[in-house]
């Protein structure tokens, strides 16, 4: 095509050199494509050299590759010699050597293909060079479906091996291509993220951007996003928020936000995760939007939450929470929820991971020393205000990570005892709060925090004036109690206990269903307990709960009305003579699903007292325990197979159960339910006979 433009030129052009007369058949040629307002020009200035031989005369005529090659490399048409080196090895034939053209429109196809096979076996100028004609040419979608086709694989080559101006020329060509799914898919497949990766971690600062935004374009394909999360490009796109140049910071937030519905997927460390949260901390409104959008994804795997905590992110949200106005506060706690994480789903992710635990391991420990040192080192302070944000900063910390058992905790343990006993009301409120939160389902750490002295200035303050202080205490009280039973007779010759029973009956929000809570835990098969808690009067308000209480309260005072009676049969007979048995099977009869399950299970503790069978069949407990039998939970159905196992011990009430239908939801419990569930459907079905 350069050849034959070339001798189009000497045969068709009477003087080249100063102008002069344009041949009739090209002024007719030039007339036929529009381009009219050129001709005086192109009589004028001739086709000697590129620039007299504009982008729009090059557009109109369709010298697509001529175009390239005069606008970026800046020599005169008859000196260049690209498109020759990709149909021949041999020199470059002079004008004179070329027969006559055939002057036909240009075919885009033909130039498309010559320039791929530069890109397959050129040297890495030339196929620099050919990227960058191809680029050109990619104008129409059906140009960029045709290079895709012919060349995809010889870019992603040029991505991985070529120059540093090889790989610029390859991305944003690739850019180009990747207009729609099905290219952006092809693109993939020739395993094009790998180099690109590379580009994006080693290349130049130009480099590195135009790769940022071709994972950005590529990630909008979700198969492709997950990819691209798994070729570990997170961590590169964090370094170039720091290191990047502007533009390329820009376009690697723009790829993050893209990849925040799979950046869970992969584990950071607190170094590689820095820039980001320093960007939360530092960038203006729409970055720091922008950085929480990928933090708050990033935390749902439990690793990358503590290596972000141990970045530094609660630092910037402390001083939101202390400098903002409400709104700002608000939106801080938000972040502080934002990093939660559902323990449900850290189970699934460890299952995931197995053959990663190790590393998982050491990832975990690194991120949450950083982040208990961070917080430690707060307490030091003489500003009892600021110790007091410390202790909510903790609070938070043992919240969010309640599946941690780091013994490096215990640290945290002396400064919350301190402020315990000497802070205001709100450092008391706020060392509870962590003193709560890092004792929750932790044994070795409850009994650390009872041996620190928490106890008496926990009961101290639930015995004080301050009804969140109360409340705060209280729930400490119970999670220090949970299943331990030496914290459980610590906790009541303390003295909580009589504050707990006036509790029940208090008009504190929420006081009353912690209350509960706290007499559950503090009873459980602890026949000391059970006998002070009774002997304060507890049982009278607990009934009157399950009575009149909201949904809430009458589950949890039926949870601890069956504490209390566990094992115990003088505490279960003045349950019932107490007129627990009548709400209790209203409770199973029309609660919500807590509700029923849980009431099934206290009348099952006390039926096994004959006089209380009999009560309850009277009372309709039959009807409710079948229907809950027939519900989905598993829970329920095995609660209620108690209830009727207990209640089918006297014998007229077993002509009861048989006519209120509770054979068939036996039987089915009996093939399909757990061990528990089928092994008591037998033992029912057996005494129905």
């Amino acid at each position: 095509k350069e050849q034959n433009f070339i001798t189009f030129k000497s045969q068709h052009h009477k003087n080249p050199t100063t102008g002069g007369e344009m041949d009739p058949e090209l002024e007719n040629f030039l007339r036929s494509i529009g381009l009219e307002d050129r001709l005086a020009a192109c009589k004028r200035k001739g086709f000697k050299s590129y620039d007299r031989f504009d982008e729009t005369v090059l557009n109109k005529l369709g010298f697509s590759i001529l175009q390239k090659i005069a606008f970026q490399r800046q020599r005169p048409i008859c000196e260049l010699s690209v498109t020759r080196a990709a149909t021949s090895s041999s020199a470059p034939r002079t004008p004179s050597a070329q027969a006559e053209p055939n002057l036909a429109f240009p075919n885009a196809t033909n130039d498309i293909k010559q320039l791929v096979q530069v890109l397959k076996s050129g040297n890495n100028v030339r196929k620099s060079d050919a990227a960058q004609d191809l680029l050109n040419l990619a104008r129409d979608n059906d140009t960029k479906i045709e290079i895709i086709r012919a060349g995809v694989v010889h870019l992603v080559h040029l991505l991985r091996t070529g120059t540093a101006e090889g790989k610029l020329r390859a991305a944003k060509l690739l850019s180009v291509l990747a207009f729609d799914n099905n290219s952006k898919t092809k693109i993939a497949e020739a395993k094009a993220l790998q180099p690109l990766v590379q580009l994006l971690s080693r290349g130049c600062a130009e480099g590195r951007t135009q790769a940022a935004a071709l994972l950005k374009i590529l990630a909008s394909n979700n198969k492709i996003n997950d990819a691209i999360v798994r070729e570990n490009a997170v961590d590169p796109l964090f370094e170039m928020l720091s290191s990047g140049t502007d533009e390329g910071k820009k376009e690697a937030m723009k790829a993050l936000t893209v990849l925040t519905k799979n950046i869970h997927q992969h584990q950071t460390t607190s170094a590689a995760v820095q820039p980001l949260v320093q960007l939360w901390s530092t960038g203006n409104i729409n970055e720091k939007n922008q950085a929480e959008s990928v933090l708050k994804h990033l935390a749902r795997n439990s690793v990358n939450k503590n290596m972000i905590m141990g970045a530094g992110a609660e630092a910037p949200l402390m001083q939101l929470l202390r400098n903002g106005d409400d709104a700002g506060m608000t939106q801080a706690q938000g972040r502080f929820g934002s990093l939660q994480l559902n323990n449900n789903n850290n189970n699934n992710n460890n299952n995931n991971n197995n053959n990663n635990n190790n590393n998982n391991n050491d990832q975990t420990a690194n991120g949450t020393s950083g982040a208990i040192k961070s917080l430690l080192s707060r307490f030091t302070s003489d500003n009892m205000s600021e110790r007091t944000r410390a202790a909510e900063a903790v609070s938070e910390f043992a919240r969010n990570n309640s599946n941690i058992s780091d013994p490096s905790l215990v640290v945290l343990v002396d400064p919350l005892e301190w402020l315990l006993r000497n802070g205001d009301a709100a450092g008391k409120r706020a060392a509870a709060s962590a003193v709560k939160n890092l004792v929750y389902k932790n044994e070795s750490l409850s009994v650390f925090a009872m041996n620190a002295g928490v106890l008496r200035p926990l009961v101290k303050l639930l015995n004080g004036d301050d009804d969140e202080g109360k409340l705060e205490a209280a729930e400490a009280l119970s999670n220090l109690a949970h299943s331990n039973v030496n914290n459980q007779l610590a906790i009541v010759h303390a003295g909580a206990v009589p504050k707990l029973v006036q509790l029940l009956s208090s008009q504190i929000t929420g006081g009353r269903t912690l209350a509960a809570s706290v007499i559950s835990n503090l009873s459980y098969n602890n026949a000391e307990c059970q006998s002070t808690i009774q002997k304060a009067g507890a049982i009278q308000p607990l009934v009157r709960l399950v009575k009149s209480g909201d949904q809430f309260e009458k589950k949890q005072a039926a949870k601890a009305l069956d504490s209390l009676a566990l094992n115990n049969t003088n505490t279960k007979t003045m349950i019932a003579n107490a007129d627990a048995l009548e709400p209790l099977v209203h409770l199973l009869s029309a609660g919500n699903h807590a509700g029923k399950t849980q009431a099934a299970r206290t009348l099952s503790s006390l039926a096994t007292i004959s006089e209380v069978q009999v009560s309850l069949a009277r009372f309709g407990a039959i009807k409710p325990a079948v229907q809950l039998l027939c519900e989905r939970d598993l829970k329920g159905k095995t609660q209620a197979a108690w209830l009727l196992y207990r209640l089918a011990c006297n014998n007229n009430n077993k002509a009861a159960i048989n006519r209120a239908g509770a054979t068939n939801p036996l039987t089915t419990l009996k093939n399909s339910g757990d061990n528990q569930g089928r092994n008591i459907a037998i033992q029912v079905l057996k005494k129905l006979e």
